[in-house]
Formats: structure tokens, C-alpha cells, sequence
């Protein structure tokens, strides 16, 4: 269980102690790539105008949105969305951070140990 010693403000914020190897190694490097990948640049929804007209029947983005991924689109790019709760305020982030940090462990047997990850206080 954690103790608060220190100074408490309206800002919430949690303690980690982790161990790992100061360099990060290439397969440590791809799981936070990886993991970055999926749970924050979202899930892509259109490559196509085709495939954009059945996203935005779903979502009824705003014109301004719609002009601007047809224009993206017509460049090459796909367009991805996500989703952001900030409903249960930190408890969000502390699930992202542990599992960050356990497809890092998984990444490399031993160069990355969560010490005291439990970011409750």
C-alpha cells in the first residue's frame, strides 16, 4: 500500500519503480512501437472513397471532417480513429502504462522487471 508523505495538490499522480537494462533492446524497441501502433493511432476505418462513404454512413462525421478525409485520402493517406475515455480520469492511463510495460517484459526475458507497478494510491 501505498503512503502519501509528500505535499497533496487537485492533480492526481502515482510512483512506478521498474528495472531494465539502460539500453532498450531492438525487440523491447518494436513491442513499444507495436503497442504505440494500437492503442493510439487508433484503427484505420477508410483507404478508399468507397470505404469512406460507408464509414462516415456510420459515424455522420461533420462536412469540415468529410472534406478533409476525402482530401487525405486522394493523397494516399488512410484514415484511423480511436477512442479516448476520460471518464475514469488516470485508472485509463495507469491500464496503458501496465500494459506497455508488460509487452516490454514479454519482449525480452529479464531486461525489463515491473518492480512496483501498481499505480494506486
Amino acid at each position: 500500500m501505498k503512503i502519501r508523505t509528500d505535499y497533496v495538490t487537485n492533480s492526481s499522480s502515482s510512483s512506478f519503480i521498474i528495472a531494465r537494462k539502460e539500453k532498450l533492446t531492438q525487440r523491447q524497441k518494436d513491442a513499444i512501437v507495436d503497442f504505440v501502433v494500437r492503442r493510439m493511432l487508433g484503427e484505420k476505418v477508410a483507404a478508399t472513397r468507397e470505404e469512406l462513404s460507408l464509414y462516415a454512413r456510420e459515424y455522420e462525421p461533420g462536412n469540415r471532417e468529410l472534406k478533409r478525409m476525402e482530401t487525405e485520402i486522394d493523397k494516399g493517406l488512410a484514415i484511423y480513429s480511436g477512442r479516448v475515455s476520460f471518464d475514469s480520469g488516470k485508472d485509463d492511463i495507469a491500464y496503458v502504462l501496465n500494459d506497455l510495460w508488460e509487452a516490454i517484459e514479454m519482449a525480452d526475458d529479464g531486461a525489463f522487471v515491473g518492480i512496483d507497478t501498481s499505480l494506486s494510491y
